[in-house]
């Protein structure tokens, strides 16, 4: 199974910007991301930020050993079909196919 897990008050305590470096981490959600990950399964880490992501992805490495597959960014787009299944956030940036033929980028 593939596991897309945000950061910032995922697997940290806080919501806010970049709390990796500020917050708390949960390690309730880190360590039953390392079963997941030492069972077999891809974690994919996902924040508002690819860099911010990607260190923090390093970060579970050396300290935790849970490598993970990607660091990525939110989106900006996401095609969909399926829109009203995403978050508030995300929601606004899904559209669905037929838009997404219609639109210029």
């Amino acid at each position: 199974m593939r596991f897309f897990i945000d950061i910032d008050g995922t697997i940290t305590e806080e919501q806010r910007a970049k709390s990796w470096y500020r917050s708390k981490p949960r390690l309730d959600v880190i360590e039953k991301i390392q079963k997941l990950y030492n069972e077999g399964h891809e974690i994919i880490l996902w924040s508002g930020n690819t860099n911010y992501a990607q260190k923090v992805a390093q970060d579970l490495e050396d300290k935790y050993g849970i490598k993970v597959v990607a660091a990525i960014g939110k989106p900006e787009v996401i095609v969909d079909n399926q829109q009203r299944r995403w978050g508030k956030r995300l929601h606004r940036r899904t559209i669905l196919p037929c838009e997404f033929l219609e639109k210029e980028y």
